[in-house]
């Protein structure tokens, strides 16, 4: 399911949420026409993730049938989705835990998609800040990037959308992205959730587009964008 929310800072450029699987998502469904400035991902990691929010999602949908996608088989799947939405200047970050660092990074050079970089950056949980990796990734394999986007020291003790805010704002007065306005750029993140990536989205004044699969995860996103409009 699709829906558009009003965007109050483009009203030709609505925001779009779709709920489902994004292993059944196709690109051609959001009907862009443009390629888009900025993905973040934050997937699940590894199996043990993927089935805990898949086994979640049926409390929403009881009647559907539950299906396990091993986590390297999602994360292709995820790639495959994400680089028909991308132009030369689109840059892509993923989120992603530290214990299946070899096989994602592997899943990654087999793209088309470059990594330009990687940081260490954290989240808090369990009352203390927990490390991951913050992935950089292009079509290009232009190096300089890792110059606008700050470095693991500068992220650390810093999570959700404030994180997400820093690590593009000095990309947005680059040469990286378009010179198109903020108001007519766009972050997609396929795998939105509670809707972190649409804060910073709304914070700069950009488009979001989102996917999610669990339903109420969802809900919560569309209402950060809805109530921007209020």
């Amino acid at each position: 399911m699709i829906e558009l929310i009003k965007n109050k800072n483009n009203d030709s450029l609505p925001h779009i949420v779709r709920t489902g699987d994004l292993m059944a998502f196709r690109p051609e469904e959001l009907k862009l026409g443009k390629s888009v400035d900025f993905i973040w991902a934050d997937p699940p990691w590894g199996d043990r993730m993927m089935k805990f929010f898949f086994t979640q999602n049926l409390k929403f949908e009881p009647s559907r049938r539950e299906v396990l996608w091993p986590y390297q088989e999602f994360m292709k799947g995820l790639l495959e989705r994400c680089v028909p939405l991308m132009g030369q200047k689109t840059i892509m970050f993923i989120e992603y835990g530290k214990a299946n660092t070899e096989a994602i990074t592997n899943i990654m050079t087999e793209s088309p998609l470059n990594i330009i970089g990687k940081r260490d950056i954290n989240y808090f949980g369990n009352g203390k800040w927990l490390s991951h990796d913050l992935y950089i990734l292009a079509l290009h394999n232009d190096q300089t990037i890792n110059n606008f986007v700050p470095s693991s020291e500068e992220l650390k003790g810093i999570g959700g959308s404030k994180m997400i805010v820093k690590t593009i704002k000095n990309l947005l007065s680059s040469h990286y992205v378009e010179s198109c306005p903020n108001n007519e750029k766009t972050i997609f993140d396929p795998t939105c959730g509670i809707g972190l990536t649409a804060e910073a989205s709304l914070h700069y004044g950009m488009r979001f587009i989102g996917n999610e699969f669990i339903l109420e995860r969802a809900e919560r996103t569309k209402q950060k964008l809805k109530k921007a409009v209020k």
